[in-house]
């Protein structure tokens, strides 16, 4: 059974938060169950005493034990993750493109990977998730969070701006390809090579790796609201045909799309944020 809300973050942090979420929840299972993890195209702190089996790209990899709080990095490919008997967590679901105003570390460093927050942040974080753990109430808990993540902030500069309405066209455009990302650099005057820099420095991947996550978030929503004709999914979400729709598919949520509907996913689910 899961328990989980999601509240939207004060004014001061709601540029660089898409929310802070609360998850509860008990693995009844005899066996844990291991969970894909699919691309949701942007990075979380996660606030944590439970522990999680991290196993990477490869569900039949030996998992990596984690037990405190961590970055849970942007993904371009299906990663595998194991939640063990009962679980709490408090978490910040960052925008694309925020990690580096609050870590200060590119964001291409943490693609892909479980980062322990306390080697970013230092030993402050083992206090802040002792203080969350004890918090009288969830109000508590989220007025915390802002203030820790208000003291991170640093100003961002006119490249991350610039980069910021430059994602929002990307999002904006129904079938973004190589010629809309020529067009975009253009008119910002940025070169294809500035262009990749600033990606792997905000975004963790390349203009077109961000392009293909967004084309799958985009099917997989379809895929849930009940969208049954694979073939119309896959123009409708921007793939040349059905074929690439299920090879690409198959990358980032390891599964077909018929198949992936079937596995138990609530706890990915709820990280990837299916609208």
């Amino acid at each position: 059974m899961e328990n989980h809300h999601e509240y939207k973050p004060r004014t001061a942090l709601s540029r660089y938060v898409e929310c802070i979420w609360i998850f509860n929840g008990q693995n009844n299972e005899t066996n844990s169950i291991v969970e894909p993890l699919v691309p949701g195209g942007r990075a979380e702190l996660i606030f944590t005493k439970s522990t999680i089996l991290w196993h990477g790209s490869n569900i039949k990899n030996e998992a990596e034990r984690i037990s405190a709080s961590f970055l849970l990095g942007q993904r371009n490919c299906v990663k595998y993750i194991t939640c063990l008997d009962h679980y709490s967590s408090f978490g910040v679901r960052l925008k694309p493109g925020c990690l580096p105003v609050f870590s200060g570390v590119p964001a291409n460093s943490c693609s892909n990977r479980i980062t322990l927050l306390n080697k970013i942040f230092g030993p402050e974080i083992d206090q802040v998730t002792e203080k969350l753990f004890d918090a009288k109430n969830k109000e508590e808990a989220i007025q915390t969070i802002e203030s820790w993540l208000e003291k991170h902030i640093s100003e961002p500069n006119s490249d991350w701006l610039d980069l910021q309405e430059y994602l929002a066209k990307i999002n904006a455009v129904e079938h973004a390809g190589p010629v809309t990302i020529k067009k975009l650099s253009k008119a910002y005057g940025w070169n294809a090579k500035r262009t990749e820099r600033l990606f792997l420095k905000y975004v963790g991947f390349t203009p077109i790796q961000f392009i293909k996550i967004i084309r799958f978030r985009r099917s997989v929503e379809q895929l849930y609201a009940g969208y049954e004709n694979l073939t119309n999914l896959a123009y409708d979400s921007g793939f040349y045909d059905q074929s690439h729709f299920i090879r690409e598919f198959y990358r980032y949520a390891g599964n077909k799309p018929s198949d992936f509907l079937k596995m138990p996913n609530s706890i990915a689910k709820f990280l990837y944020k299916v609208k």
